[in-house]
């Protein structure tokens, strides 16, 4: 007869690097790749989690190609759903990078309602990583929020790139 004692196996991870989908916001920064976000492109775009970030390795970051699709524009959509406490005031802060003037925008639509708008012709200007801040108050019932960041591009071949999403409890 053979007895096997099981043993115990503990794999460690960085703690940033270990997901718990939809009960905390996370991955701001990239710097375990894209999940738990969702990534989707229109024809003329592509995406990719590159180096560098504004601060830390990487950034999320959407190209807009050629050829143009026949109404000029192209779309990326970036997106985490997760779970809020309802009543509770939120600061979303993230940085933004667009490789040109003509690049395009950013919406950020919280379930599906733009609140806030990033453009490329507006900062310091191209290359330059811009930091933005939107206070809000979850008011859903129930809390489960989705968050995303809309990427819309005009005629113009450009670059655009969204690190540091960090969700905080405001005070």
């Amino acid at each position: 007869m053979i007895t096997i004692t099981p043993s115990k196996v503990t794999l460690t991870a960085a703690s940033s690097c270990v997901p718990t989908p939809y009960e905390t916001f996370q991955n701001g920064g990239f710097e375990c790749g894209i999940y738990p976000w969702r990534a989707r492109v229109t024809h003329g775009t592509t995406y990719a989690v590159t180096s560098p970030g504004k601060s830390g390795l990487f950034a999320f970051e959407v190209d807009r190609e050629a050829p143009f699709d026949g109404v000029r524009l192209a779309q990326a959509t970036l997106s985490q759903l997760f779970n809020l406490t309802t009543g509770t005031q939120y600061v979303l802060t993230f940085d933004t990078n667009f490789s040109n003037r003509f690049g395009g925008y950013f919406l950020v639509p919280f379930n599906g309602q733009a609140l806030y708008t990033v453009d490329a012709r507006a900062g310091s200007g191209p290359g330059v990583w811009r930091t933005s801040n939107i206070a809000f108050t979850a008011t859903r019932v129930p809390s489960q929020y989705l968050i995303e960041f809309e990427f819309v591009f005009g005629s113009t071949s450009a670059v655009a790139k969204v690190d540091n999403v960090i969700l905080t409890p405001g005070t």
